[in-house]
């Protein structure tokens, strides 16, 4: 089980047809034009049209992933996603723009529309290819397999590229078209051939879900293996698998293939660290990643022999997004946050090596290494015409901002050196996303001047029917002194000196993204939460940026008895200054615990000093003893996390921290959601504990969902019955659809006992 670390204006009435752009009265009880509108449903959350790019609908920025243009940069394409609760699908299209006619004609031709019936993307990963005239991309129709297509845009004609047995998670492609290269997951494999009926099955390091089921499971997110399956294959050829056996994340960092097709750039995951991995300063990576044999690192391969060797003997950076891009002659890759090798170099250089990630460019296939920058920046492209590798800095900052600075590194002799620090000057438009707390996602072109700025659409022009709460960005105090910040959704029909109920959803917080619902679809539902009435904190746990003494501070303690105290110290200070501002009634306080949160909030259950209304959590680690035994994977971060290892003297350490011990003194009715068989394995000590207790619990399990939800009736379950379950512990109030009628005989039986 992986639990992914937290990575981070005024809502407006508009007459319909209008964006919604204009500024919203807190005062709207009289307003005709809200009279008319709806709160938000989790059914409009799941409909939202979005960006599809898999790493924005994970939480980060849309920078440099927002539009995919051709070749010759006349048009681009973008992937639009939205859900269809009735057929319980997700629905995606494919669009096409003129870059020359957009600023007069912004009207869109559509390509394609495809839906996807499983937890994966009916379109995802488009890229062009080299004729101008062909998008390829992975995709699949409900029922269907994880295939490679291509779409020929002025046939408007749609070919599959691969019969893969199996779905594919990734792929790249040669310049010239001529070899494809692709990852897939392996097949389901029995645990108990024929080998194994006279002498056994010998238990190592097989996840327990598998050992129950009797299979190596190859299929889905929520595996516990993470070896793929990788093929190169020739046009017109059959596929030839290069390793049957390959760790990598194939799906957040897809392999790299060079233009000419022999070498390809990949991440790896590996167990076997050198020794000096140990020196690098790098908390989270230490702490988490490196115990856990999660580190990351670039590996090169020879698709011609299937050899593969280090590209850098040295791990990435914990917590980033790292980006590849080839020369175009491909004799040299430009990989970024990565740390360089120790060995071998003067005390200076390695003093810097150890406590800085770089972007450097590798020399292929020699390895020589050329550093490029050591600031955070994110990769956009490599101008072959130029010979300019263009990059973007990162959001660090947490806020809203139109656009963050473009950086242009350019090659002088066997240096790299920037060139300008501005908005880069390209022939095309910049095709952005431009939201923020309270302003829905539309696309935009820009160009030049502030005046050189078109919206070409309006993601979601329904939203002219609904009433938005207001969100607006806080800072407190959190009750160990220091500064947080988050975001507050105000109730619908905020009246200014009444005190309203209040759900914490923890986890993260930023101000340039339009979360209708939260960072991510399991669980949270701040708009929705806020049409019933209830206030609601997206509460930012992460010291704020900028701040560099705290941040040090932060990663020193995380993974350590102390990250647990620290979040705990960011609800209850959050608390404290809503109920001292008058906009709470801290009686009716809820929260969610989801992922690695999940352990703050049982920890929090199981303490006086804050009492809790209702709460719910879902598919998180909660440093108890059950999950501690049941995945091995895990057990030296639970170690952590409690102090000692549960045996012996150390027990004692865990009495005190494990919130398992102390369940006995939870008061709170509680909302346990699992999301697929090892999710239900991983919270089943709290729910039986709490059954045999006779404590107000409840338990819901879904078949095979992913950490975050896709599927719509999945996120109906997470999400919906989040919203249900806070209205009736914090309102007394409920749903009057006839469908939830057992719902709520459920919760009224529930609520009976004391």
């Amino acid at each position: 089980m992986r639990y992914i670390a937290e990575l981070c204006a005024i809502c407006c009435l508009f007459a319909p047809g209008r964006p919604l752009r204009a500024q919203m009265s807190q005062t709207r009880a009289q307003n005709p034009i809200t009279e008319r509108m709806r709160p938000v449903t989790i059914a409009d959350v799941i409909r939202m049209t979005r960006l599809a790019d898999p790493s924005y609908v994970a939480g980060g920025s849309s920078s440099g992933h927002v539009a995919q243009f051709s070749p010759d940069e006349k048009e681009f394409v973008v992937v639009l996603r939205s859900g269809n609760v009735e057929n319980n699908t997700n629905e995606y299209s494919v669009l096409l723009w003129n870059a020359d006619t957009i600023f007069y004609s912004p009207s869109p031709k559509l390509l394609l529309k495809m839906s996807s019936s499983s937890n994966r993307p009916a379109v995802e990963a488009v890229s062009w290819g080299n004729d101008g005239e062909t998008i390829l991309f992975l995709g699949e129709s409900p029922g269907e397999r994880h295939q490679l297509y291509s779409f020929n845009i002025r046939k408007r004609t749609l070919k599959k590229l691969t019969a893969s047995a199996t779905n594919l998670l990734s792929y790249s492609m040669s310049v010239d078209g001529d070899v494809i290269l692709y990852s897939a997951e392996r097949g389901d494999t029995s645990l108990f051939e024929k080998q194994t009926a006279k002498v056994g099955l010998v238990v190592s390091d097989q996840p327990i879900t598998d050992l129950l089921s009797g299979y190596t499971k190859g299929e889905g997110e929520a595996t516990s293996s993470l070896d793929k399956q990788l093929f190169v294959q020739s046009y017109g050829g059959r596929p030839k698998c290069l390793s049957a056996k390959l760790p990598m994340f194939a799906k957040s960092a897809p392999p790299s293939l060079s233009p000419n097709g022999e070498y390809a750039v990949l991440l790896a995951l590996t167990k076997e660290l050198a020794n000096d991995w140990k020196d690098y300063l790098d908390a989270p990576l230490q702490k988490d990643e490196l115990q856990r044999g999660w580190a990351l690192h670039y590996l090169l391969l020879d698709t011609r022999t299937g050899e593969k060797r280090d590209l850098i003997n040295a791990p990435l950076k914990a917590w980033t997004f790292p980006r590849i891009a080839w020369s175009s002659d491909s004799r040299s890759v430009v990989v970024t946050d990565t740390y360089l090798p120790l060995a071998g170099v003067d005390p200076e250089e390695r003093k810097a090596r150890v406590s800085t990630a770089f972007a450097v460019e590798v020399s292929i296939p020699s390895g020589e290494i050329n550093k490029v920058s050591d600031e955070r920046l994110d990769l956009l492209h490599w101008d072959a015409k130029r010979n300019d590798l263009v990059f973007q800095k990162q959001d660090t900052t947490h806020e809203s901002k139109p656009t963050f600075p473009t950086l242009v590194f350019h090659k002088s002799g066997d240096h790299w050196e920037k060139v300008s620090e501005r908005l880069v000057e390209e022939t095309r438009p910049s095709i952005v996303l431009e939201e923020d707390m309270n302003t829905p996602p539309a696309i935009v072109a820009r160009r030049g001047s502030p005046q050189g700025r078109t919206e070409l659409m309006d993601l979601n022009p329904q939203f002219k029917d609904l009433r938005f709460s207001h969100e607006e960005l806080i800072r407190w105090k959190s009750s160990d002194g220091r500064q947080v910040i988050g975001g507050l959704y105000y109730p619908i029909d905020y009246v200014a000196g009444k005190r309203y109920p209040l759900v914490i959803q923890t986890h993260a917080f930023t101000s340039s993204r339009f979360w209708i619902d939260g960072p991510w679809s399991t669980a949270f539902a701040a708009q929705p939460l806020a049409g019933r009435g209830i206030m609601v904190l997206q509460a930012y746990t992460f010291p704020e940026e900028g701040y560099s003494k705290a941040w040090e501070d932060y990663l020193n303690d995380f993974g350590t008895p102390k990250e647990v105290d620290r979040e705990v110290a960011v609800y209850e200070g959050a608390i404290d200054t809503l109920d001292r501002k008058g906009l709470i009634d801290r009686d009716r306080v809820g929260i969610i615990g989801f992922s690695r949160t999940c352990l703050s909030v049982k920890y929090m259950l199981t303490r006086d000093a804050y009492r809790f209304a209702a709460a719910s959590v879902t598919d998180g680690l909660d440093g108890g003893y059950f999950q501690y035994i049941s995945y091995p994977q895990a057990m030296q971060t639970i170690e952590a996390l409690n102090g000692a290892p549960p045996f012996g003297s150390g027990f004692q350490s865990w009495l005190k921290r494990s919130p398992g011990f102390s369940i006995d003194s939870v008061r709170t009715p509680l909302r346990i959601v699992a999301l697929n068989p090892g999710s239900l394995l991983g919270e089943w000590e709290w729910f039986a504990a709490l059954t045999r207790l006779g404590k107000r619990v409840e338990m819901v399990a879904i078949r095979d969902g992913t950490h975050e939800l896709q599927r719509p009736w999945d996120r109906i379950v997470s999400q919906e019955q989040n919203v249900d379950w806070f209205d009736f512990w914090l309102n007394e109030k409920e749903d009057q659809d006839a469908a939830k009628v057992e719902q709520y005989a459920r919760w009224r039986k529930m609520r009976g006992r004391r």
